[in-house]
């Protein structure tokens, strides 16, 4: 984009003195068509402006559009909560959104169930992990013994100071937010 719109204004410049600033008066050239004059050469003035006209405003119209389109569509994962709760080893792992009834469509809620397990099996399981879909909630369950240790939260707590819980906790949001956004970005795009 920025050098389209660099291109464009050099369409529409013109030499008018040379490498120790000497006016060249009738000899001003285009600096990307030297050849040509620069009162002589309408068709790159039409060309500039075009171009100009394009990169100035049609460009940055239409990525607004599109910007503010994925604002609406990512939406939906922005006003997703997702809980958590241990009991006896396993982690129940239940999704609501701003009604205390869940809106989703089936497919829908299974995909961003997934997510969520996917979230919380990356940052609080260390190995491999059962994962069971259920009707409104999913359940993890670690094969093995070992979790994550507490002090496994990364340099953030270090810097930040951030309490460890507070740290998993943010993770897991981060990494859910990811995937169900990857998830919607895909069912979006086979709309069209």
């Amino acid at each position: 984009f920025i050098g389209g719109a660099s291109g464009s204004s050099q369409l529409l410049g013109c030499q008018r003195t040379d490498g120790a600033g000497t006016p060249l008066k009738d000899f001003a050239f285009r600096p990307f068509f030297p050849h040509e004059r620069c009162d002589e050469a309408l068709w790159v003035d039409r060309i500039g402006w075009a171009t100009a006209i394009c990169y100035g405003l049609l460009i940055p119209c239409f990525l607004g559009f599109l910007f503010a389109k994925q604002n609406v569509v990512m939406r939906k994962v922005k006003t997703v909560l997702m809980h958590t709760a241990r009991d006896e080893g396993k982690v129940r792992v239940w999704l609501q959104g701003l009604e205390s009834e869940q809106s989703f469509k089936d497919a829908t809620l299974s995909k961003r169930l997934a997510a969520s397990a996917a979230a919380c099996v990356a940052v609080d399981v260390k190995g491999r992990a059962v994962v069971e879909l259920q009707k409104d909630a999913v359940i993890v369950t670690p094969t093995t013994n070992i979790s994550r240790a507490s002090g496994d939260s990364g340099v953030s707590s270090l810097i930040f100071g951030a309490d460890a819980k507070d740290t998993k906790v943010l993770q897991r949001h981060v990494v859910a937010q990811m995937l169900m956004e990857r998830s919607i970005l895909e069912e979006e795009t086979d709309r069209f």
